[in-house]
């Protein structure tokens, strides 16, 4: 089973960048604006309560995304609404097939109210918004969607169409078919939210109440997010452990997603303590092999030359 496009899963904590992208983008708040993020909030006539036992009193968007609080995450989605975060949870590819030309790839699914009015017999509820504000209810996004839209986090809003193949070459090295890098589209991101969310995914690794220690690299900064998610039957329920973002976290040169599904009632499997190991493990041996070749390739002629210069500047 090819879980990177067939299987789709609940985000989890996951999909509170693309809440903090779309309520910063709009306007609807700032970096500045603070919410409490308390133990529990009641909406109706249900209580949704953040993931910590304590509360942590009053947070701005990067400290609750470092600190993954799911009441800050709860109130801002209530103030923004359904519709902005299902608009930019689509403009980023989620909820909608990639285009790799692979049979059968899942499309996931972003809850609209005419998939609530399908399904449910009704349109999105108060409850919905909060179930969308930290990537559960009716949310299922398959791992290549993650990489995907957090590549646009990475590329400032340049959506570059995903692709299995970059050329086709013969036996004699000619090329046969070329697939080029082709932008699909071009999100509008200001300067400052680009900034912040940039600082947000790092503080979730680098940050001491950050919970992605783990997926450290040395040589590069990593920016990314865990979630953790339920899904399932209750009596067999599983859980889908994630870490998703980039790297390097300035100029970045990779997206990622990695999720870790956890057995029936194993409740000891979360996004920090699974999934952001894996992404550090396969980081750090990426870098260590990139060293590796840049320190054993050629010198070429204008490496000589430079290295001659710079003899000569310390002669002088």
């Amino acid at each position: 089973m090819p879980r990177a496009y067939r299987s789709a899963y609940p985000a989890g904590s996951t999909f509170k960048v693309f809440v903090g992208f779309a309520a910063l983008e709009t306007g609807k708040i700032t970096p500045e604006n603070h919410f409490d993020c308390p133990t529990d909030i009641t909406i109706g006539d249900h209580t949704f309560k953040n993931w910590k036992k304590k509360g942590a009193g009053s947070l701005n968007f990067v400290e609750a995304l470092t600190q993954s609080c799911n009441t800050w995450f709860y109130q801002v989605a209530l103030k923004i609404g359904a519709d902005p975060i299902i608009d930019y949870a689509h403009r980023v590819g989620l909820g909608k097939r990639t285009g790799i030309p692979i049979f059968a790839e899942n499309e996931g699914n972003i809850p609209t109210n005419e998939y609530m009015l399908r399904v449910h017999k009704r349109v999105i509820k108060k409850g919905d918004v909060a179930n969308m504000a930290i990537g559960q209810g009716d949310i299922l996004i398959t791992p290549l969607q993650m990489a995907q839209a957090l590549s646009v986090i990475a590329c400032s809003g340049k959506f570059h169409q995903t692709r299995l193949v970059k050329q086709v070459q013969g036996l004699d090295n000619r090329v046969v078919a070329a697939y080029p890098d082709r932008l699909r589209e071009e999100i509008p991101v200001a300067p400052l939210v680009d900034k912040t969310l940039r600082k947000a995914l790092q503080s979730v690794v680098y940050d001491g109440q950050g919970t992605g220690h783990s997926a450290a690299v040395k040589s590069v900064r990593v920016a990314g997010k865990t979630g953790t998610a339920q899904w399932g039957p209750e009596n067999k329920q599983r859980t889908a452990a994630w870490f998703t973002g980039f790297v390097p976290a300035e100029n970045p040169e990779y997206a990622f997603a990695a999720l870790y599904e956890g057995e029936p009632n194993d409740n000891s499997v979360h996004g920090g303590s699974h999934a952001a190991p894996l992404i550090g493990k396969v980081f750090r041996e990426v870098y260590k092999l990139k060293k590796a070749r840049e320190s054993a390739a050629p010198e070429t002629p204008e490496d000589k030359e430079d290295d001659d210069d710079r003899k000569k500047d310390e002669s002088d």
